[in-house]
Formats: structure tokens, sequence, C-alpha cells
């Protein structure tokens, strides 16, 4: 199974971008792969089992559903009580000490219960209240949150849910289902079948591209190593931070906010997931350049350009040179030598159930 498919196929091993960052290219690494392995690990010869892809009537129901939508109707309930799963319309607003926080006020906000999207603990809260029930919920924030105003303290939220929404959809039938036109099916049971078919190969694509995963992670786990070089772990948490920065420049908001966005409660938090994610992605950059090195995977700039040349009008450009100037041949010759890496590993190693 061929891995040259897209340029976006090449952060599936986190590689690339650490390599780029830390200044890794044809021209040379900045440090010596064998300078932090301490063990060489097997790197050949594993086997990978294939995961479940097993298809059940709920998945095949859901998804018919939801290729339904423009047929449903929805239907707002204003009795009753709301629970995990339900989605409902709801106004709050949040206060510390009496004082109310505009960024804590929503009129007529739709949320699913038990998405986790609002702040921690509010879900657990809500279930079991009756709809057109005003009621409190408090939510100690954390001391590095966010909003400077509002770290350490106890907001209150002032909650009303005002209606839970629910969606009905027509009975599948055969002649609901001939009405359709659809040109791959016209019953009910040739829908099923079809929808089935869909899922199985979706699920079974899924589990080979887990299994590809597992095998790199079972080659990264075998090398044992005595450190990482810091100016790539540094070169990577940087980007990341910048990345944030840029976003936040992007939609016009605080660099404290944007975090907030990307699900971070505060500055503390992001930066020990840049060092975490920078840690673990540095050492695949070992791992991967020493493989790479000792199973002599290398391409030249004349082969990136051949390669661009071949292959330019696959990834949306109107030439060679187009491409080439998007891309660099160095971030191509990368390109090429994961994918080389991803051919060795896969004709080296055991992937059971692929072909």
């Amino acid at each position: 199974m061929k891995r040259i498919k897209a340029i976006s196929a090449l952060v599936v091993i986190g590689t690339l971008i650490a390599a780029v960052l830390a200044g890794c290219s044809t021209g040379g690494l900045s440090y010596k792969p064998q300078d932090y392995i301490t063990k060489v690990g097997e790197y050949t010869g594993l086997v990978v089992a294939l995961g479940d892809t097993t298809v059940t009537d709920e998945e095949v129901e859901e998804a018919i559903y939801s290729a339904l939508s423009d047929f449903a109707e929805t239907e707002d309930v204003t009795e009753g009580t709301v629970a995990s799963g339900d989605t409902v319309v709801m106004d709050f607003s949040g206060s510390v000490d009496g004082q109310v926080y505009d960024n804590t006020v929503a009129k007529d906000y739709v949320y699913k219960l038990g998405s986790g999207t609002l702040l921690t603990g509010i879900d657990d809260s809500l279930y079991g209240k009756t709809i057109g029930e005003r009621f409190a919920v408090n939510v100690e924030l954390p001391e590095d949150y966010y909003d400077a105003g509002l770290a350490g303290k106890t907001l209150t939220l002032d909650v009303v849910i005002k209606v839970k929404r629910v969606t009905t959809f027509p009975e599948l039938t055969d002649e609901f289902v001939a009405g359709l036109k659809a040109a791959e099916f016209s019953t009910v049971v040739g829908m099923k079948q079809y929808f089935r078919d869909q899922l199985e190969a979706d699920k079974l694509l899924s589990a080979q591209e887990a299994q590809l995963e597992e095998l790199w992670a079972k080659v990264v786990d075998n090398f044992e190593l005595s450190g990482l070089p810091g100016d790539a772990v540094d070169a990577y948490v940087d980007a990341l931070v910048a990345e944030a920065e840029a976003g936040a420049q992007q939609y016009g908001v605080t660099y404290l906010n944007m975090l907030s966005y990307m699900g971070f409660s505060s500055d503390a938090e992001f930066k020990e997931y840049c060092v975490k994610n920078a840690e673990e992605t540095v050492r695949e950059d070992v791992v991967y350049y020493y493989i790479i090195q000792a199973e002599d995977i290398q391409h030249t700039k004349r082969e990136a350009k051949q390669f661009a040349k071949e292959n330019f009008s696959e990834y949306g450009y109107s030439s060679a040179e187009e491409f080439l100037e998007e891309y660099g041949t160095d971030y191509i010759i990368e390109y090429m030598n994961m994918s080389a890496l991803w051919d060795f590993l896969e004709e080296n190693n055991t992937l059971q159930g692929q072909k």
C-alpha cells in the first residue's frame, strides 16, 4: 500500500514539521540521531493485528438518519426533564461576587448535554433539571484561569433551560425509500445494505490507518534514548506558541482568549501541552532519521523535481514550477523519504488483514 496520496499525509507520524523547524533538511540534521540512542530497537519483523471493523445495526441506522436530515422535523418540548444526549436551548449568565461578566452571558444557546464543551462540571449539573426551571450552578475556576479577573474565584451561573429540542424522522418504508429516487437502492433492505457497505469500507480504512500508527508506535517504543536534542524541542514549542499567537491576531482576540477557544484554561496548561507534544514528536524524529539513514532511504533534489513534474496535477497545481514554488524541494524530499519509509515498514513487518 503506497503512502504517496496527498501532501497532508506527511503529518501521519508527525516528523516533518519538527524536522523543518529544527533545521533538518537534506542539507543535514542539526544533530546526529545515534548520539541520543542507547538501544536500537527492532523495526522489522513486527506483527500488528487489524482492529475491529464490525458495523452494528445501530451504526447503520444512525448513518441513515444522518443522511435523511433534510426530512427531519424538529419539535421544541417545554415540559419534562433533560438528560445526557438531549439537545437543549438555554439562557445563562455568569457572575462573581454579584458582578455579571459579559463573556459568560448567552441567550438561546443551543447545547447538547454531555458534549463537554462548556466549563468542566456544568454538564453534570444540568442532568435531570426540569425544563423552564431556573437554577444556579457554581463553578470553581482555577488559579491560572485565562481571564485574570475570574481566576481562582467561584463563578455562579444563573441558568434556565427553555426547551428540549427533539428531532423525529419519517418512517422508513419501501414507498418512502423509492421516493428518494436514489441510484444505489430502492427498498429499505437495499438502503440498509448500501449504508452498511459504506460504513464497513470506512471502518476498514480507519482500522488500517490505526494499524499503521500502531506499527510506528511500536517501532518508536522499541528504541531507548538517553535524551532529546533540546534545540529541536524548543523550536517546536516556539512554533506551537507562534501559531496560537497568529490565531489570536487573525481572529482579533487576546492570546489568552485564543487559548481558551483551543480548550486550555491557562497559559501554563498550554505550555505544558506544547512541551509534551514537542518531546513526543522529536523522539519520533530521532527514530525516524536513524532508520532512514540506516536503510539509506534518501532522495535527491533531482528526484524531488521529477516527482513534482510527474505529480503536480494530482495536487491541484497547474505546473511543476508552481508545485515546487509552493513546497520547495527540501519539503518534497522529506515527503518522499517518509513515504519510502512507510513502504519499507509495510514490506518488512506483518500487518494482519491488509493485502
